[in-house]
């Protein structure tokens, strides 16, 4: 899916620096978050360069914001993601408006299909989950992050799945009322979830492999997931599972 950095979200002034460098931090969060392993469908962040030049609040220019974060990877970053993204180009026919602008990364994302953009939260337009554009007198939604609760939203979408214990696996294997073994579940709910970010698809089954142990995980609803210890697999398909993860 294309990820695209919402540029036109950048030439709206805040009203005191305080309000731009709150709403920067919480961009670069949704970024971040971005690349992580666990969002399993965006392989890249497009991005035309940002002009760090201009004013950002009253008597405030971007690049001074910049300095505000201390962290130097957190700076190096913000700066890479403002300056040094994947770029892109669209035909200039075929370009959205948005408040009488056009609006190239809106396009770019929408061609994309199922593309999202990554906004700053700088002005009303930029705020929802959608983005509302017009093309040719035609009103077009563009799903859209500029909040953090918008990737829990666009999870589906954006490929992240979640772990949900299951109390039927508990810590050691048991037998149930009908003489059917329940499988254990050993490891603790936040540590399944690092084994489910990174968790292989193999034969039509989802598989992590952690502490020399392969864990199956079953979906349960939507991106839902519970999981536990198969040591029921076979020779090969627990090689199989192993030569893969080590791989990916």
């Amino acid at each position: 899916m294309r990820t695209v950095i919402n540029d036109k979200s950048f030439e709206y002034m805040f009203d005191s620096k305080e309000e731009a460098i709150a709403a920067f931090r919480v961009w670069l969060t949704i970024c971040k978050e971005l690349t992580k392993r666990k969002v399993r469908r965006v392989q890249e962040i497009y991005g035309n360069p940002i002009d760090t030049t201009v004013d950002i609040a009253p008597n405030y220019k971007m690049i001074q914001l910049v300095q505000e974060f201390k962290d130097r990877e957190d700076r190096s970053r913000l700066l890479g993601f403002l300056l040094n993204s994947r770029t892109y180009t669209v035909d200039n026919h075929a370009v959205f408006q948005i408040n009488n602008k056009d609006f190239m990364a809106g396009f770019f994302a929408y061609e994309g299909e199922d593309g999202i953009l990554v906004s700053l939260c700088s002005d009303p337009a930029f705020r929802d989950n959608k983005v509302k554009v017009t093309w040719k007198e035609e009103k077009i939604e563009i799903d859209n992050l500029s909040k953090m609760k918008h990737i829990q939203e666009y999870s589906m979408k954006l490929g992240i799945r979640y772990y949900e214990h299951n109390s039927k696996h508990g810590k050691k294997p048991y037998l149930r009322s009908g003489g059917t073994v329940a499988s254990e579940m050993d490891l603790t709910p936040d540590v399944a979830q690092q084994v489910l970010d990174e968790a292989i698809e193999v034969e039509g089954h989802l598989y992590g492999y952690y502490c020399e142990n392969c864990y199956e995980f079953r979906k349960t609803e939507r991106n839902t997931y519970h999981g536990y210890k198969n040591t029921q697999l076979s020779k090969e398909l627990r090689k199989k599972i192993i030569q893969i993860w080590e791989n990916r």
